[in-house]
């Protein structure tokens, strides 16, 4: 202690010396004048000090005015009006005629007195948390409180805002573990923290390298198809959403690692696993195919043209048998990512590749996009990955955050010096246990997070090329947008709507994307999507991003809209004029209504008569009604009705019919190509309307690209089971059979539908379709699709125009079913899976070659009687033909200014004919009206069939509501 006195001492002695201050001496007395810095220790007075004999030390107590007691060069001031205390210090001032030590600025002071601080600062408070002060220059009042204000770029105390000058904030620098904080006013929020953007972008010019461009890269990226039905997902999933869900979380490069199965190169899967032996000891397979999911990358970069999407090809294997999902020892042997047949799977989609190692490394990134740009637009490269072309950096021994950052420091160090494109794989390592199977895929929010932070506040990343990530749903659009992706706000919400609780498992961790009803931190707007941070519980005091909020007494609510769920009686929960009113008895629901009625102190939503209401709960009705089922099938629903009967204790509403007209049989509505079953509710409400209680029933399967990218004969087996499973729920409404109401492609499932229709196989008893309407059906094929092709993948469209549709890929494209090109008839024949076996068109000799048959029949690809025995080259399938015999109406509509259906006449089946490809003849002129191989000359005949032509009804208007009239006499 005496000698840091002593050192004391001969520091202050050198700066009254020195330039401080104009400072004079003579024996026991000392005045001083203010330095440069406006900071004074004695201002134009003298007061005694103490002697060298004092003991007494910079900070120690001291008795009021006994300057004694204090070593020479301090004195006893004053430094709390509060408790009046008196301590030893240097530097001091007189207020009032009282010495006061006067701290520099950045100095501790004492509680907000200011004459404790150097003349031109303040004791200003700095810290929130801990009520701390210091004495500064510059200052600002909030709320009252006199807050020291620092300078962008200054150091702060622990995120507390006040503390930094206005249009700043006090947010976190450097990565997340170092916790230092400074003042900024360019910030992003990183789990409801602020962290300050010091580095900015990364981004790099065309001119640079394309092994020197930032691209953020998905690991394992086929893992985020794998998912439901799985035993151990969590083994397997490195991300959560599929490729194109990657995409609009900021992916722009893929990992992808194919499985070719079989003998062929036709079908080309993904996986992810651990092989030894030529085995996959543990892994998946995925039961997507690169066939069916590059168009939709395709479709995607059509529609972001100047985004550079990179394919990196690695671990490829092939194994004989094709199965899917979870495998352990299956046979499998890794086989040339570079081979002409692997690549040539991609190119056929239209992929440009560059399988060049030298050309990579040398190219340039304007390069880069000038060879990936497709014919149909947008860019899309596929190059040779890890093992190839791409230095993987893989490093077992990262399974640690404190590892990640050693990792990342040692492989851009060592990557800035290479010559090849690379990866730095910014994740956890998965381990492998002792029976060879995975652990779980470490998959951490807070780790992207991690990464962000380091990105954006340091140049840990600077020349990143692959920068490889799990969990992309998490920070992924912020972190590629700082590697110069531009990321649109369409996307941004895509990837909200799939950060799932799984997906993104902290608050906040989809960075400024967190979508509505998800939990978000009390204040912090800044991670909401859109809209506020708002809260929607009052009992448990929680909150959510929501879109729409009000303001109660001060407080921001969500303002949940008439119908939507709130939260227990809640009503600031709801927006003004609602009030969150219980709905259902069984499990205590709520939700925002206007209309309410109070029963046993309970406030009830209170619905209309004919409105639905929940689970049969009569509080849910307004008084004088009943919450009864609708019809006999409690999945119709519950409606309020004041008109009902009671059926085994359940109250049934009895709707008011309008006359005497009875229903008709239950209606089944098949879409058309590229649409939904919600398209046919028009046409139900209008039928139901003219005919009450008729039950109408939409297939609400193969819907938008389904309804082409899955093959006919797989959508005619979903659709006759969709059938014969409502007909089992609901047997007594189907006693007199049905009717099948079919548009566009829908027509020819229905006809599928009908031809291999066995009510016994099935057993239904005898319910069999009695009616089946085909609106725009292409009965007799296509060759194009007119308006339609305008919203096909590319790819697809140049397979339609290179004649190339009898190929075993096109034939897995619905349309290609039912592809019917007489110019290539023999191929048509030879080759077609659905419309030649269903038009009895299919040679004798296909089906020996291709099907076991036996005295009933024989099977081809899930149609039953594709041939008949025999030596007749034609009119094969009695079975198809005494099926739609059965029918006791079938009728076919059509129009000339259809605009889709090439040609039109197809839809009342008229077509090319084969003996003049160019000329259309009408049914009994081609060869399959001429040779009967189907019984619609017959139906014709007797009046059981009927085909109708309509002029001035494009495509799509069949499903219009006003055209109901055109064909609802036909129903039966």
């Amino acid at each position: 202690m005496v000698m840091i006195r002593l050192a004391l001492l001969a520091l202050f002695a050198k700066s009254a010396e020195g330039s401080g201050g104009n400072c004079s001496s003579q024996a026991a007395t000392r005045t001083c004048v203010p330095d440069e810095g406006g900071f004074i220790q004695r201002q134009g007075q003298s007061i005694t000090l103490g002697t060298n004999g004092s003991s007494r030390g910079e900070g120690d107590k001291c008795k009021k005015g006994n300057n004694s007691q204090c070593e020479v060069g301090s004195v006893c001031g004053r430094y709390n009006q509060n408790s009046n205390s008196f301590m030893c210090c240097a530097n001091n001032e007189v207020h009032g005629g009282v010495a006061w030590c006067a701290n520099r600025e950045g100095e501790r002071c004492s509680d907000g007195i200011n004459e404790n601080c150097a003349h031109g600062a303040i004791c200003g408070r700095y810290n929130d948390n801990t009520n701390d002060y210091q004495c500064c220059a510059n200052y600002e009042i909030h709320g009252g409180v006199t807050w020291c204000a620092v300078a962008e770029g200054g150091a702060c105390s622990d995120g507390v805002n006040e503390n930094c000058v206005q249009g700043t904030v006090c947010g976190q620098s450097g990565a997340l573990v170092t916790r230092g904080y400074q003042c900024c006013s360019n910030w992003i929020p990183i789990n409801g923290i602020a962290v300050c953007v010091l580095q900015g972008s990364i981004a790099v010019d065309g001119s640079a390298l394309f092994r020197q461009s930032p691209f953020l890269m998905t690991h394992d990226s086929a893992t985020g198809y794998a998912g439901g039905g799985l035993n151990a997902p969590n083994m397997i999933r490195t991300q959560g959403v599929d490729f194109v869900g990657q995409l609009a979380c900021g992916a722009r490069a893929f990992d992808m690692r194919t499985m070719k199965k079989g003998d062929t190169f036709e079908d080309v899967s993904f996986h992810h696993g651990s092989f030894s032996g030529g085995r996959m000891t543990y892994g998946w397979i995925s039961d997507q195919t690169v066939r069916e999911t590059i168009p939709q990358i395709i479709n995607w970069c059509q529609q972001h043209p100047n985004e550079l999407v990179v394919i990196l090809l690695s671990h490829c294997y092939e194994t004989p048998k094709a199965t899917t999902g979870i495998e352990t020892m299956k046979p499998a042997t890794e086989i040339s990512c570079t081979s002409d047949e692997m690549l040539q799977v991609f190119t056929e989609l239209g992929v440009p590749v560059e399988s060049d190692c030298s050309t990579l490394d040398s190219m340039t990134l304007d390069e880069a996009k000038s060879h990936a740009t497709m014919d149909t637009g947008g860019r899309l490269l596929l190059i040779p990955g890890e093992g190839y072309c791409v230095e993987s950096n893989y490093d077992p021994g990262v399974t640690g955050q404190s590892q990640l950052a050693d990792y990342s420091d040692r492989t851009m160090a060592a990557m800035r010096e290479g010559s090849k494109p690379f990866q730095a794989q910014e994740f956890l390592q998965q381990s492998m246990e002792t029976d060879g199977t995975f652990g779980n895929v470490p998959l951490s929010a807070d780790l992207n997070a991690q990464v962000l932070a380091w990105i954006i506040s340091t140049n840990m990343f600077q020349g990143v090329n692959f920068l490889e990530m799990n969990l992309i749903c998490a920070y992924g659009n912020s972190i590629s947008q700082t590697l110069g992706a531009q990321v649109t706000m369409a996307d941004q919400q895509q990837c909200a709507a799939a950060c799932s609780v799984k997906s993104c498992p902290d608050e906040g961790a989809c960075g400024g994307g967190t979508p509505e009803g998800h939990k978000c931190k009390k204040g912090d707007d800044s991670v909401c999507l859109q809209g506020a941070c708002a809260r929607y519980n009052d009992q448990k005091n929680d909150y959510q991003c929501c879109a729409s909020y009000e303001i109660h007494g001060g407080v921001s609510w969500c303002a949940v809209p008439y119908g939507g769920a709130c939260n227990d009686g809640v009503n600031e929960n709801c927006a003004t004029g609602a009030v969150c009113g219980r709905y259902n008895d069984n499990k205590n629901d709520y939700q925002c209504c206007a209309n309410y009625e109070i029963h046993g102190g309970v406030t009830w939503c209170a619905v209309a008569e004919g409105g639905a209401c929940s689970d049969g709960v009569n509080e849910n009705c307004v008084q004088g009604t009943v919450c009864g089922q609708k019809g006999g099938n409690p999945k119709n629903g519950y409606e309020c009705c004041s008109n009902f009967t009671v059926i085994d204790g359940t109250a049934v509403c009895m709707k008011a019919q309008t006359g005497n007209v009875p229903p008709y049989n239950p209606v089944f509505f098949m879409h058309g190509i590229q649409d939904y079953g919600a398209s046919g509710n028009g046409l139900g409400d209008k039928i139901t309307e003219e005919h009450p209680g008729t039950k109408f029933i939409t297939i609400d399967l193969f819907e938008g690209a389904a309804s082409y990218l899955t093959k006919m004969l797989d959508q005619l087996g979903g659709v006759r089971d969709f059938i014969r499973k409502e007909i089992a729920y609901d047997p007594e409404a189907f006693t007199n059979g049905f009717n099948l109401l079919c548009h566009s492609q829908g027509g020819l499932l229905c006809r599928g539908v009908i031809n291999t229709w066995d009510p016994a196989q099935h057993g239904l008893g005898y319910v069999e379709p009695k009616v089946f309407i085909s609106m725009a059906g292409p009965q007799m094929g296509v060759v194009g699709y007119g308006t339609i092709q305008d919203s096909l993948p590319q790819w697809v469209v140049h397979k339609m125009a290179s004649g190339a549709m009898y190929t075993k890929q096109m034939q897995r494209i619905s349309f290609g079913g039912y592809w019917k090109d007489v110019a290539a008839f023999k191929n048509y024949q030879e080759s077609s899976t659905y419309l030649a076996p269903m038009n009895n068109e299919a040679p004798i000799e296909r089906c020996y070659r291709r099907v076991t048959c036996h005295p009933g029949g024989c099977y081809y690809q899930g149609l039953q009687g594709c041939v008949w025995p025999s030596d007749m080259s034609w009119d094969r399938n009695p079975q198809f033909k005494a099926a739609f015999n059965r029918l006791e109406k079938a009728v076919f509509f059509g129009s000339p200014d259809d605009g889709a259906i090439v040609p039109w006449q197809s839809t009342v089946w008229g077509y090319y004919d084969v003996e003049s490809p160019e000329e259309v003849v009408s049914f009994n002129k081609t060869d399959v009206g001429k040779r009967d191989l189907v019984p619609l000359n017959e139906m014709l005949a007797d009046g059981r069939a009927e085909l109708q032509v309509v002029s001035g009804i494009a495509h799509t208007d069949w499903l219009k509501p006003e055209n109901v009239a055109l064909y609802i006499k036909y129903l039966k």
